[in-house]
């Protein structure tokens, strides 16, 4: 509010020294508008002188040494040593994740070049080495199936005389104590 009270005053005083009352003539007006210009410019330019004047004279405040945190210097160790760790492990990181692999390559493929542990290094090898594992794999499924269809066969042999003995034995014993408890 004050300023808009000190650049009005300003105006005022800057057009103080011309005579803007209305034109007796056409020409005047020409003169009137010049006039206001120029009084115009000179605002502005004290303006600016002004606005200098006030930022050469702003200082910025300085920081007080007595309020500067004491334990700086551990503080800055201890950054440059979790720094130095963290750079080693993300180096150990990105051999350990990369060794030469082929962003390209399909997923099992560099999986398969990840588990070998360098031993295989191409992308070819690896689908070579993954054909050989899954005809591997279906061999011994194809075995394990025939297995199970060759035991599953009824045999027609018959139990040994011994056993045959027993059971008759078990059915008397059974029929005789239906008996006893049927009366």
């Amino acid at each position: 509010m004050e300023e808009n009270l000190n650049k009005n005053g300003d105006i005022n005083e800057a057009l103080k020294g011309y005579n803007l009352e209305q034109p007796t003539k056409i020409g005047d007006s020409n003169d009137v508008a010049k006039k206001a210009q120029e009084a115009f410019r000179e605002f502005e330019l004290k303006q600016k002188s002004l606005h200098e004047e006030q930022q050469k004279t702003i200082e910025v405040p300085k920081i007080d040494e007595s309020l500067k945190f004491k334990g700086t210097n551990e503080i800055e160790e201890s950054l440059r040593e979790f720094e130095e760790k963290s750079e080693k492990e993300q180096q150990e990181k990105q051999v350990i994740e990369n060794p030469g692999i082929p962003k390209d390559a399909s997923g099992m493929a560099r999986l398969t070049m990840k588990l070998s542990g360098g031993l295989i290094k191409k992308e070819k090898q690896a689908e070579r080495v993954l054909l050989g594992i899954s005809i591997l794999i279906f061999l011994i499924s194809g075995y394990l199936f025939y297995l199970g269809i060759r035991g599953n066969k009824p045999t027609n042999q018959q139990p040994p005389a011994a056993a045959l003995e027993q059971m008759q034995q078990l059915q008397q014993m059974q029929q005789q104590e239906n008996k006893k408890n049927g009366n």
